[in-house]
């Protein structure tokens, strides 16, 4: 799966270094709910654990074969209906250049054009503007928000705000 600038790919143990460190960075895993990675054991066991399946994939730029983050597909906990959402996380070093848009229009285009997914959803922390942001462009519909609605890997609870973007609303700005 590709675009321009850049492909997705499953990951691997041999990312871990790669991966340590974009997850090292005190400001990265903080808006996504999880603490920096504090060893390379730490972030192969994340990987063995969470991210290594069909669901989540590495976010790489084309130029150089640099990994930059990661994106993923899973079912939406909040819920009862079965609905997929999708989440993603960028290296600081790569913020404001459009890749989290442009590797979430890779994943949209999958499940709108692939799997006919009727709606997709997504989510972010209340206070976390940047994801606001890349969730506005790419069209998604505020549906409102969860009222300490998640509980990050520190303990601390967070209103979240929740979207929804149908297939007919999707396709028509492809």
């Amino acid at each position: 799966m590709q675009s321009e600038r850049l492909y997705l790919r499953k990951l691997t143990l041999d990312d871990a270094k790669e991966l340590f460190v974009l997850a090292s960075d005190p400001d990265v895993g903080i808006h996504a709910g999880w603490k920096p990675h504090a060893s390379i054991e730490e972030t192969e066991e994340v990987l063995d654990t969470i991210l290594i399946n069909d669901n989540n994939f590495g976010i790489f730029l084309k130029e150089g074969d640099v990994l930059i983050g990661c994106v993923g597909i899973q079912k939406d906990l909040h819920r009862t209906a079965f609905m997929k959402t999708i989440g993603y996380w960028i290296g600081k070093a790569y913020w404001g250049h459009g890749y989290v848009v442009e590797a979430s229009r890779i994943i949209l285009d999958q499940l709108f054009f692939e799997e006919h997914e009727p709606y997709v959803s997504i989510n972010h922390y209340a206070t976390n503007d940047r994801s606001r942001r890349v969730i506005e462009k790419l069209g998604f519909k505020k549906e409102g928000m969860l009222v300490q609605g998640a509980k990050d890997t520190m303990g601390n609870v967070h209103d979240i705000v929740l979207y929804v973007l149908s297939e007919n609303d999707y396709k028509e700005t492809r």
